[in-house]
């Protein structure tokens, strides 16, 4: 094969690979519209990877400046008995959980509520038929020091996923969202789309944008 044709075949993978994800600001909206995705399409309910970097309890309780100690209970402790647990597990000085979700929107909603915020939990979310066993495997070869990826480590685990990038702090982040099929990065788009102009929720990287 020519450089050339190298070239040009290397730019057609490029962009197919990016008509396979988007970017988008999700602030009040974490997680909620890939589960949203994944009921309309009538597919397995999704799996949840929640990450917990301090075993401390006082990390996830509220600070009460008058008292000056931690009240109240772990902020997650009511939400998570709501979805059903299916592995829990160590990496590092880190403890993950995978849950799959179920009818409990609410709790859904609460854990990824924190988002912003330094103690949040939950993570990056998977497609239903994801493998439970080698997502726990993807997870566990990860590098202990830094946070599991699914951008770097779930490359053909499943049909798609989701994700937070940070940058700046815990209250700068955008989400993004892969799938092997284009066609369910162009459902996700048309939901942005319908959602009400003060939701806040907008691409920011666009694969059908020549700009991007």
């Amino acid at each position: 094969m020519s450089r050339r044709h190298k070239v040009r075949r290397s730019g057609i993978l490029r962009s197919i690979f990016r008509k396979q994800r988007i970017t988008f600001l999700d602030y009040g909206y974490e997680g909620m519209l890939p589960l949203r995705l994944a009921r309309e399409l009538d597919s397995a309910p999704p799996l949840l990877v929640c990450r917990f970097e301090d075993d401390d309890p006082d990390f996830y309780r509220a600070w009460n400046n008058d008292l000056g100690e931690y009240i109240g209970p772990v902020w997650y402790e009511e939400w998570l008995p709501q979805l059903e647990l299916l592995d829990e597990f160590r990496h590092g000085d880190t403890r993950y959980t995978i849950m799959r979700t179920t009818a409990a929107e609410d709790a859904w909603r609460s854990l990824w509520s924190r988002t912003s915020e330094d103690n949040a939990v939950a993570d990056s979310i998977f497609s239903g038929e994801c493998d439970l066993t080698e997502l726990k495997s993807r997870i566990l070869q990860s590098d202990p020091r830094c946070c599991f990826s699914p951008d770097e480590h779930a490359e053909n685990l499943c049909e798609w996923f989701y994700g937070q990038s940070y940058g700046g702090g815990a209250d700068e982040h955008h989400a993004y969202f892969h799938a092997r099929n284009p066609g369910l990065v162009q459902k996700l788009r048309e939901m942005i789309a319908a959602l009400p102009p003060d939701s806040g929720v907008h691409i920011t990287e666009d694969p059908d944008d020549p700009m991007w």
